[in-house]
């Protein structure tokens, strides 16, 4: 579309300057994006800055119409140009001011024909076999239960439903990077997204598009985006059509599926296998505490019956030992009170026999000169001394014979 001034300067002038002419070609044919088939003829390449100009003939006519790729397109485009190539470009076109010439600026390219494509997809094959990129031992490691999961392919279509859809419910948190999977032109969005992708917290990375020919993956086969993944700092998955060729993405990939659904199924796979291992769990912890239970509940009920048998031991030895001690009580109070009726007589006998009480009856206690009581004279030597004891006191003597 012409913008506002454009318009209104064609309008007023019905003769165009040679200048604003091609200004208006220019903004007419930039609008148009094209694809054009031809042969390699007239290659340049312009190697201080990087850029490209070559020329496509077509072998029908001898037509020829000049073409340029600029350095950025011509590295991302993972062709190495010759001569003779059949080939495709993808852009617009540009008619140069300051001598007319008109240039279709390519911003890819791609061979044309299977055979030129089988060729260049076995030469860049064997290229990777030999630096390793495909070796196993290479490989990096799945997560066992990954959750986060990046994801690029295009948001429209089927690919990205199928991968959704047969994913389990098991929390996935899934980043979606939208890009154009088709054909050549699809490098353009792809190696962006894959770039972009690497500063996402992700524990995989899932390339997903359907099937189709060889020309159609032509970006999964593009050395540039090849390495990103051989080199992506995640374990990378790839679900890549049905072609009889597998995508070589898919050979540098970590692991590789053919539709997106055995995607899902393989990032399920892990977390199918845990879930009916915690059933399994489940069973038999349950079992195991239920024998735990009714173990404990046996042991309980026989520590039951010894507790009431010892209770009815302490029991029967508690009365018992109440009997015995009251017998021995009542044999203590029968002794006591049999004590208490000899001490009783003991002290009448001992009142009735008093030597005091005899004294005031008449009687009286003879002790030598020792104090020891007399019972019979010749203990008291002639002339030795003694005392009499009476009811009211002592009186001493001597023996005189």
């Amino acid at each position: 579309m012409l913008d506002d001034k454009k318009t209104k300067e064609i309008i007023e002038n019905n003769i165009f300057t040679v200048s604003s002419f091609l200004d208006l070609l220019n903004l007419t044919i930039k609008q148009i994006k094209v694809k054009v088939q031809g042969e390699v003829v007239q290659l340049t390449k312009n190697t201080a800055k990087g850029h490209v100009y070559f020329s496509i003939k077509d072998k029908k006519d001898n037509a020829v119409m000049n073409c340029a790729i600029w350095k950025f397109n011509y590295q991302k485009s993972s062709i190495d140009l010759e001569e003779g190539m059949e080939i495709v470009v993808n852009g617009n076109s540009n008619i140069y001011k300051p001598n007319g010439r008109f240039t279709f600026i390519a911003n890819t390219v791609e061979l044309l024909g299977e055979g030129a494509l089988k060729k260049a997809y076995d030469e860049l094959k064997l290229k990777l076999e030999k630096e390793g990129l495909m070796d196993e031992d290479k490989k990096k490691i799945i997560p066992k239960f990954p959750k986060k999961i990046g994801v690029i392919t295009s948001r429209s279509g089927a690919v990205i439903n199928d991968l959704l859809n047969n994913l389990g419910n098991y929390g996935y948190q899934v980043k979606l990077i939208h890009s154009s999977v088709e054909g050549a032109e699809a490098i353009h969005d792809l190696l962006p997204a894959i770039k972009t992708m690497k500063c996402k917290d992700i524990d995989v990375l899932c390339i997903l598009r359907g099937g189709g020919s060889l020309e159609s993956f032509a970006s999964f086969n593009n050395e540039n985006f090849i390495r990103e993944v051989a080199n992506f700092p995640v374990p990378v998955i790839s679900g890549l059509g049905h072609d009889k060729d597998i995508p070589l993405t898919a050979l540098v990939s970590d692991y590789y599926s053919s539709t997106p659904t055995g995607v899902a199924s393989y990032l399920n796979d892990s977390w199918n296998k845990a879930k009916i291992n915690i059933d399994s769990y489940e069973k038999l912890v349950k079992s195991k505490f239920e024998n735990y239970i009714n173990i404990l509940n046996s042991k309980i009920l026989e520590s039951e019956f010894k507790i009431k048998s010892y209770i009815k031991e302490i029991t029967n030895f508690y009365d018992n030992f109440l009997y015995k001690l009251s017998t021995y009580l009542k044999n203590i109070k029968t002794k006591i009170g049999e004590l208490e009726y000899k001490t009783e007589n003991f002290r009448k006998n001992i009142e009735s026999n008093n030597p005091e009480k005899h004294l005031k009856l008449g009687y009286s206690i003879i002790r030598d000169k020792d104090g020891k009581i007399v019972s019979k004279k010749e203990n008291i030597k002639i002339k030795e001394d003694f005392s009499v004891t009476l009811s009211d006191g002592n009186i001493i003597g001597e023996r005189i014979k």
